[in-house]
């Protein structure tokens, strides 16, 4: 299995924490909902293809051999980003259309309760997607209890 630098920089390019950062804090349910859905997509399937990165990272070559632990562990994830994969688009358009029909926000404050909560929500889909060679098998489509 051989994965150039080119692959591996649109891998990193990929990142959902630039996505993540632009979601302003104190948005409604409503709302809140359909946007961490799409943040949800994105780390899923962001994560399912960190293993490429894992595995080339083992040798200087940029070659893996497909038998190789690592090269199996890459592509078994891939399939997990395939589901986040097939929901983007329509995920992505709802949560347009749900902005659209929502009046105005008030951005919380950064040292707010809703930051903090957002802060939360995000770091929740980050590590379900991506602790614990989960590789992206988490795709949250509801949002976690806050207390």
């Amino acid at each position: 299995m051989t994965v150039d630098e080119r692959t591996t920089n649109a891998v990193t390019a990929a990142d959902p924490a630039a996505t993540a950062r632009t979601i302003p804090a104190g948005l409604p349910p409503h709302l809140l909902l359909p946007v961490m859905l799409v943040q949800s997509d994105l780390m899923s399937r962001y994560s399912a293809l960190l293993g490429f990165d894992r595995a080339i990272t083992a040798t200087s070559a940029g070659v893996v051999s497909v038998s190789d632990q690592s090269a199996q562990e890459a592509l078994a994830c891939l399939s997990n980003g395939t589901q986040a994969a097939a929901s983007f688009g329509t995920d992505l358009v709802a949560a347009r259309a749900t902005a659209a029909n929502t009046p105005p926000i008030s951005v919380a404050a950064p040292d707010s309760r809703a930051a903090a909560d957002l802060a939360v929500l995000i770091q929740n889909l980050n590590g379900r997607s991506s602790a614990c060679m989960s590789c992206g098998r988490s795709r949250e489509t509801t949002l976690a209890t806050i207390t």
